[in-house]
């Protein structure tokens, strides 16, 4: 209890005494260190910044026009903005989810490369949805709307690859889904339009299936749907792993405070 007590009442008397072994801890462990970033494989991080799709999302356009222009117009400018924040918000979900781990699987320019991550991603696609969740990052880019999606591969060329073919699959996935759900939309209100005979149903019926209809022509055009690449898949010039400015210090601080700890139990024993 001496020691604990002298660190408390004078820590820089206490420690000075045994600088030297502090000093050649501080020394072993930057080497250490060193000797780590040499040795262990490097990690390299590709990153790339995602937004919602440009389909009109933006500020609530139908707040530009009088009150008592068409309730249709109206309706339709303010689900533009809400239904593709939607469908980003399920693009964030999917990205690592089974169902986009399959589709991954199946695509032939991946499939080959996917044994390397684990070894059942090639095959299992839980197996691969669980390495997914546990290596790619989807963070927030400040108060905005935009995600930085990143990941760290051994194989720095196979890291870019990887992360377009998410994006990618994962964008067509959401498309895939928004087809087919429109579709049976149009079959409905088109059956519907045909029995209704009150004018003002009808009218309704049309304002929806215009919009059904407007829906079904952004889904056929060959651009991103549910999230834009604002910044495409990028791979860092210097590994991300394992970091110098990290190792170095860390192992140096370690080091320094394993040799003083030594030193003051050293003298703590010696007076015993």
């Amino acid at each position: 209890m001496s020691v604990l007590t002298d660190l408390q009442n004078d820590p820089w008397g206490t420690l000075w005494p045994h600088r030297r072994i502090g000093l050649i801890g501080l020394g072993a462990g930057m080497v250490a260190g060193l000797v780590l970033c040499l040795i262990l494989p490097a990690k390299w991080e590709a990153r790339m910044l995602v937004g919602p799709a440009g389909r009109g999302a933006s500020a609530d356009l139908s707040a530009l026009l009088p009150a008592a222009q068409s309730p249709t117009i109206q309706y339709v400018l303010q689900r533009v903005g809400s239904v593709t924040a939607a469908d980003f918000s399920v693009y964030e979900t999917l990205l690592t989810s089974p169902r986009v781990a399959t589709a991954l699987q199946k695509d032939g320019a991946m499939g080959e490369k996917l044994g390397d991550l684990c070894r059942a991603c090639a095959d299992t696609p839980a197996a691969l949805a669980q390495w997914l969740s546990a290596n790619v990052r989807v963070s927030p880019v400040g108060t905005t709307q935009m995600r930085r999606i990143s990941l760290r591969l051994h194989d720095r060329e196979f890291a870019t690859d990887l992360l377009r073919a998410l994006h990618r699959l994962t964008d067509e996935t959401i498309r895939v889904d928004a087809r087919a759900r429109t579709d049976e939309r149009i079959s409905y209100l088109r059956a519907q339009l045909g029995m209704v005979a009150n004018p003002d149903h009808r009218d309704a019926l049309v304002g929806l299936l215009k919009e059904q209809e407007r829906t079904r022509m952004m889904v056929g055009i060959d651009q991103d749907y549910a999230a834009e690449a604002v910044d495409p898949a990028s791979i860092s010039n210097k590994p991300a792993f394992p970091d110098p400015g990290i190792f170095i210090p860390v192992f140096g601080l370690l080091g320094l405070i394993a040799g003083l700890a030594q030193g003051l139990f050293k003298f703590q024993f010696g007076k015993k």
